[in-house]
């Protein structure tokens, strides 16, 4: 009897290794499948913003060709602007 009851021991002890490693096999691949979509999705996204970031470049170059007074005055602007306020940073 001590052998069938380490027959049967065995046998379920081998029988349940086997189901850790279909597990883990399982959730391995999905780890894997998920990694992928996500990379794949991640790439998509910045396939899209270098496309918008070059329209919205090739947008502003219109602009300033068409209007480059304003430009300059705007530039002008934006500069006194953030140069107004990085000195007034520098007083803190």
């Amino acid at each position: 009897m001590t052998d069938n009851v380490r027959k049967a021991a065995e046998v379920l002890g081998e029988e349940t290794r086997r189901r850790i490693e279909d597990v883990t096999d399982a959730a391995l691949d999905k780890g894997r499948k998920t990694w992928k979509d996500i990379r794949d999705r991640g790439e998509e996204v910045i396939e899209q913003a270098r496309e918008r970031g070059g329209e919205a470049w090739e947008d502003a170059q219109k602009l300033v060709r068409k209007y480059p007074g304003r430009a300059v005055g705007i530039a002008l602007l934006a500069g006194a602007v953030f140069g107004a306020l990085i000195a007034h940073s520098d007083d803190r």
